[in-house]
C-alpha cells in the first residue's frame, strides 16, 4: 500500500507530461492490490484517453489491451 500513497502523491504533483503515465502506473497498483479496481480502470481510462490526444499510439494500444483484459472483472460481469 506504500507504494499506492506514493503513486497517489505523484499524480497530484505531476505534470501533464507524465501524469496519464503515474495514472496508469497507480491505475496496476490498485488492481494488483485487489483496492479499488473500478478506479483503477478510470485512471487507465484517463490515461489512454490523453495517450490517444498526443497521439502515442504504441502506449494506447498497451493501455488499451490493459483496459480490455480487466474492464469485465470490474464490471461484475466475470467472477475475480
Amino acid at each position: 500500500m506504500r507504494a499506492i500513497s506514493w503513486l497517489e502523491q505523484n499524480i497530484a504533483l505531476a505534470n501533464i507530461d507524465t501524469r496519464a503515465d503515474a495514472q496508469f502506473a497507480l491505475a496496476q497498483a490498485l488492481w494488483m492490490a485487489h483496492a479499488d479496481r473500478k478506479r483503477a480502470i478510470q485512471l487507465a481510462i484517463e490515461a489512454r484517453d490523453h495517450f490517444r490526444d498526443i497521439g502515442d499510439r504504441r502506449r494506447f494500444e498497451v493501455i488499451s489491451a490493459w483496459i480490455t483484459e480487466r474492464a469485465p472483472i470490474a464490471s461484475g460481469a466475470v467472477g475475480e
